[in-house]
């Protein structure tokens, strides 16, 4: 666009000194170094150049760091999924875990239910056959003694 229109500036210039010839129209420098038309115009285009392509410079950078933001936004997002995926899974294993630890508690009590049982039953088993054997001796003594 800017060499667009330094090319119809241009063009207008020749148009002018054609018209009216370069003495008259006061379009370039003069003997006396006194700036003119062409020069300040010609310097207003390659500062207008220069402010467009440090603008391109600029947009360049702004979409870079557009994409950069995108990018760590995406990133951020899966982290934070990640992140809720773990503590859901935390969630789940501690749940297990409480599951686990009633469940095992549970079977304490009955491995303790168990053992007085079976403490019970020997006792019981010891004195019937302690009976049974005392009763056996007390016969055999008695067959012996008759």
């Amino acid at each position: 666009m800017v060499y667009e229109l330094a090319s119809t500036i241009g063009e207008e210039f020749k148009r002018l000194l054609e018209l009216h010839g370069e003495e008259e129209t006061a379009l370039t420098a003069n003997n006396n170094n006194n700036r003119r038309l062409v020069p300040t115009v010609v310097r207003v285009l390659e500062l207008l150049e220069e402010a467009v392509l440090q603008r391109e410079d600029y947009q360049r950078l702004v979409e870079q760091q557009t994409r950069t933001i995108e990018e760590q936004r995406v990133a951020a997002e899966k982290a934070a999924a990640e992140r809720k995926q773990q503590l859901r899974y935390l969630s789940e294993i501690e749940e297990v875990d409480e599951s686990w630890r009633r469940e095992n508690l549970k079977l304490g009590e009955y491995v303790k239910y168990l053992k007085g049982e079976n403490r019970r039953l020997a006792s019981s088993l010891s004195e019937k056959l302690t009976q049974s054997l005392t009763g056996e001796c007390v016969c055999v003594e008695e067959e012996c003694s008759i």
